[in-house]
């Protein structure tokens, strides 16, 4: 929600507004008030966050003998296996980077492109390290990414693409596709170093 505020489109007006509310000017008093809010507040739930977890998460090994410490912090690493905490953050950044393709994006084909993606890089992680302490919950989990990944693509068919972004998709495509094929290879290449 943080980052809607900055989602802004043009009107047939000639002037930009809140593609959230249409009511608000874009560049006006009201929308620099919601600015402020919104960064504010992705200072403070996205980074100041992200910075105390992934800390928590790097001193976790030096700390773990204190009950104190695995009481408090225990939401991090319960659903993970051991040695696997940090997957909390890459879940994080992963539903931040998905956001941020909607914020800096405005060709809708452009903003599927981006999200299967970051899809398909998780694909590779949890295949390749199956984080989740339940092994059934892995393949849950990348079943579901699978399908977002498929129902992408099949979005792709409804949308026009312009004539000036017929290159620009060519290439994200070919980039999507062999990025995706090569975060699975190396995912594949962990788990055969892992077993032997």
């Amino acid at each position: 929600a943080a980052f809607t505020v900055m989602v802004c489109s043009g009107n047939p007006s000639g002037k930009s507004t809140l593609l959230a509310d249409r009511s608000v000017l874009c560049l006006e008093d009201d929308w620099f008030a919601m600015l402020v809010v919104g960064i504010l507040s992705i200072l403070f739930w996205c980074i100041g966050f992200g910075v105390l977890f992934t800390y928590v998460i790097i001193i976790a090994p030096k700390r773990w003998d204190s009950e104190a410490f695995r009481v408090r912090w225990a939401f991090l690493f319960v659903k993970f296996r051991k040695g696997f905490g940090w997957f909390s953050i890459a879940v994080v950044v992963k539903g931040i980077m998905t956001n941020i393709g909607f914020v800096f994006l405005s060709d809708p084909l452009l903003q599927i492109y981006w999200t299967v993606f970051i899809m398909a890089i998780q694909c590779g992680l949890i295949a390749g390290f199956r984080p989740w302490r339940i092994m059934a919950l892995n393949l849950a989990d990348l079943v579901s990414h699978l399908s977002l990944v498929s129902l992408g693509f099949l979005l792709t068919w409804f949308v026009e693409p312009e004539a000036a972004m017929d290159s620009t998709v060519q290439a994200l495509s070919i980039i999507n596709s062999i990025l995706a094929i090569f975060v699975c290879l190396m995912a594949g290449v962990y788990v055969v170093a892992m077993q032997t």
